[in-house]
């Protein structure tokens, strides 16, 4: 009977200045691929984290055994053998340094500082021949052709996911894994993911996913179900059901009045007007004589495809923009560019999104994230 490929016996899996999880067991057998789910992300990051080698483990053993000649014991495995694809990006720029800004990729100058796609993934993947997932597999799965001339700062939310996988191919491992890949996608988006995963799967490598009950692809074969109390169950992925969900908790109303009414919200005519707004970077239309009018009060789901211009049409009301200034726009009823300043205008918003989690510090807290959107 084969050995296990990963296999995590009684371990203790920790990080610096954190107290560990204690007393896990875990292990994947070959051909499998799993779904790691449930009420506990803090635990299944941890066991992603530690399959990467990076996480201590203070107890127990963690073996890995890719094939019958090659068994690394409880030594991390090599370089190529685990690709770990968290969130977040390390996009260099011309000069080998990670620089990047949330606003650079709307300030012509300073994106160009950045790679081109061509460029970077000509630099991540070598020239053999004998390698599985090279440079021309790549971009033909991952259908990255038509962008190698888009400068990595540039790209879209669903583009960036792309590359990201890509990056993790480079290294052709044994083991893949992915962590909540499907954050900040679209349904199309989404789709296109899922059988990017499958095609990734039939060529050999085992998946090992974080993800939910609504995002698991046909090439997942079991689901590890982990709990707050930190127990693991293990189910086939056709017998696995989700536990039924507890009721959300009720609003306490009285509270909420209560802190709404700490400052008296200003009244405006128009929150936002637009009127035949254009924008455009190195001759590509990105949004074509666009009309829209907020009013107070109202409630927009701003929706449509990856790339279509969502974040750049935001980007012009949240004031990191500065193709805002060359276009008729009226922000709280004030016309853009009439003196008022950047922070005039967030002062006034709330704003979080995937793109600007990629610029906090890794060890943000969620309630510090959340905190910096009370200041400007």
């Amino acid at each position: 009977m084969s050995l296990p490929i990963v296999s995590m016996k009684d371990v203790s899996i920790g990080f610096p200045g954190t107290e560990p999880f204690k007393h896990i067991n875990f292990q994947i057998k070959k051909n499998e691929c799993w779904a790691l789910m449930g009420d506990n992300d803090s635990l299944i990051n941890a066991m992603m984290e530690a399959i990467a080698g990076k996480a201590i483990i203070s107890k127990g053993k963690l073996e890995f055994n890719f094939d019958e000649k090659e068994f690394v014991g409880e030594k991390k495995p090599s370089f190529h053998s685990v690709a770990l694809l968290s969130t977040g990006q390390n996009f260099r720029n011309l000069s080998g340094v990670d620089e990047s800004y949330y606003q650079q990729r709307y300030n012509s100058q300073d994106s160009e500082n950045s790679l081109t796609l061509g460029t970077h993934l000509t630099n991540l993947y070598p020239n053999k021949s004998e390698t599985l997932w090279t440079l021309k597999k790549i971009l033909d799965t991952l259908h990255l052709g038509p962008l190698l001339e888009e400068h990595l700062i540039k790209l879209s939310t669903g583009e960036t996911k792309r590359v990201r996988i890509a990056e993790a191919l480079s290294l052709n491992p044994k083991i893949l894994l992915l962590n909540h890949i499907f954050t900040g996608l679209d349904v199309q988006s989404r789709k296109e993911i899922m059988h990017f995963i499958d095609a990734i799967s039939t060529s050999g490598i085992t998946i090992v996913m974080h993800t939910t009950i609504e995002e698991i692809p046909n090439c997942i074969t079991h689901v590890a179900y982990v709990s707050a109390e930190n127990e693991i169950q293990i189910f086939l992925k056709n017998d696995f059901k989700i536990k039924g969900k507890s009721a959300p908790k009720s609003l306490n109303m009285e509270l909420l009045k209560t802190l709404l009414s700490i400052n008296t919200l200003p009244q405006f005519d128009t929150i936002v007007g637009m009127k035949n707004v254009s924008i455009e970077y190195d001759g590509h239309v990105i949004l074509d004589r666009i009309n829209w009018e907020i009013k107070q009060g109202e409630r927009w789901a701003l929706s449509g495809p990856n790339g279509s211009g969502k974040t750049t049409l935001l980007s012009l009301i949240n004031g990191d923009n500065p193709q805002a200034f060359a276009n008729d726009i009226i922000l709280f009823d004030r016309k853009k560019g009439s003196g008022e300043s950047i922070w005039d205008i967030k002062k006034k918003i709330g704003f979080f999104s995937t793109e600007l989690y990629q610029y906090f510090p890794p060890d943000t807290q969620c309630v510090y994230a959340i905190e910096s959107g009370f200041f400007d």
